[in-house]
């Protein structure tokens, strides 16, 4: 229980961090400047806006047929075929996804840690990271993680998303 706990916030953060809310509609009103900035478009990728939507379509319907395998090697394909990096984490971070879903968790860490060897600590990754190794009680990695998610965020903190971070980090180091 106390693993789709952690999972569950992390994917709400996520949620909220990219302003969306759950069904992926937009929450916040258009701005006349549409141009993203160059750490945006990377953001952006890396979050699997560009991804094939085959892909993840393909992947959930060998998931809701109940063959995680086959899932899993539609990502692992997708991977190894492609060769933009962003869309690499991104692939990584949605078969972390299908794993934690079905309950492998380690897997779902050892994708996450793939992501990271491309792309660094940055957010999706990191705070995945954070989750990942909360659900496993592993406190010092989480810990690490939430404070590298936060430090990936920078100073910006609109939607209290980098408070989170800190403070998660803060609430399992003082478990230590």
């Amino acid at each position: 229980a106390g693993g789709v706990t952690a999972y569950s916030v992390w994917q709400s953060q996520q949620a909220t961090q990219s302003n969306t809310s759950d069904d992926g509609i937009e929450e916040r009103p258009v701005e006349e400047n549409t141009e993203l900035t160059p750490e945006q478009e990377k953001a952006r990728k890396q979050a699997g806006d560009t991804l094939d939507p085959t892909v993840t379509a393909d992947a959930a319907t060998a998931q809701a047929n109940g063959n995680t395998e086959e899932a899993v090697a539609i990502y692992d394909k997708a991977i190894e075929q492609n060769t933009d990096e962003d869309e690499k984490v991104a692939l990584y971070i949605r078969k972390a996804e299908l794993l934690v879903s079905e309950g492998d968790v380690q897997g779902a860490i050892d994708a996450a840690k793939a992501a990271e060897a491309i792309a660094g600590p940055v957010v999706p990754v990191a705070s995945m990271l954070a989750a990942l190794y909360e659900v496993q009680g592993e406190l010092v990695e989480a810990a690490r993680y939430y404070r590298l998610a936060a430090e990936a965020m920078g100073e910006e903190d609109e939607l209290g998303t980098r408070q989170y971070y800190i403070d998660s980090a803060d609430r399992l180091e003082e478990q230590l």
